[in-house]
């Protein structure tokens, strides 16, 4: 359980108290998608108890009089999602940008994979899970490909699987280095399996609808 403490001199701290005793100074902007996904109503004070029996997190939204109040189960997500939503952000477009510029040099083909960024990249405004998840599903079949395409360049060092390729397909031309694609194909596959874990690991910090009636703002007075 993680619990949440506050410095009345230092209302844009937060002190995250892990179960281990230690102590890590934090922060989550008005940005945060949890924040984001509360509605404009302030909670009164009188609506939320706090004390020490309730397990709830108080943690401030910086530079507001306003504080977001969780379950002490939530806490830790809350700060992750504050890391995790700017870097969420730059995947979607920087993979929508790769993509266009196939599209510019004729691979039609990739207009596909450029709607499904810009799909990722409107979900990072949304918060929505349901909305990212599609754009999870479209990292994971990424990802598959390229691990398809390294498989297939070691397949072709097998000299005679090459000739029966080179057959069935005469039209399609290989790399004349196999083992330097194989390197290449390697490295596209790992790279992609970083950012389709990266996208993951965002997906389940983002709170699930019925997580969503657990979060509140209200004012700051409520640390008094």
């Amino acid at each position: 359980m993680y619990n949440i403490t506050m410095s009345r001199n230092n209302y844009n701290a937060a002190a995250i108290q892990n179960p281990d005793g230690g102590i890590c100074m934090a922060t989550i902007e008005s940005d945060n998608p949890y924040v984001a996904l509360t509605d404009d109503t302030v909670a009164s004070v009188e609506a939320i108890p706090v004390n020490n029996n309730n397990n709830v997190s108080l943690i401030t939204i910086a530079n507001t009089n306003l504080v977001l109040v969780v379950p002490n189960s939530m806490a830790r997500r809350v700060v992750e999602a504050q890391r995790y939503s700017c870097g969420i952000k730059f995947i979607c477009m920087l993979d929508f940008i790769m993509n266009f510029i196939y599209v510019l040099n004729g691979y039609w083909l990739t207009i596909i994979f450029s709607i499904f960024s810009l799909y990722g990249y409107y979900s990072t405004y949304t918060h929505e899970r349901r909305m990212l998840c599609g754009y999870l599903l479209y990292q994971y079949a990424i990802t598959l490909g390229k691990f398809s395409a390294f498989m297939f360049y070691c397949l072709m060092l097998n000299d005679s699987i090459a000739d029966s390729f080179h057959k069935d397909y005469p039209n399609l031309v290989l790399p004349r280095d196999i083992p330097s694609a194989i390197v290449y194909s390697l490295f596209l596959f790992l790279i992609q399996t970083y950012i389709a874990f990266y996208v993951r690991r965002y997906y389940y910090l983002l709170p699930t609808n019925n997580e969503k009636n657990e979060i509140y703002i209200a004012n700051r007075e409520i640390m008094v």
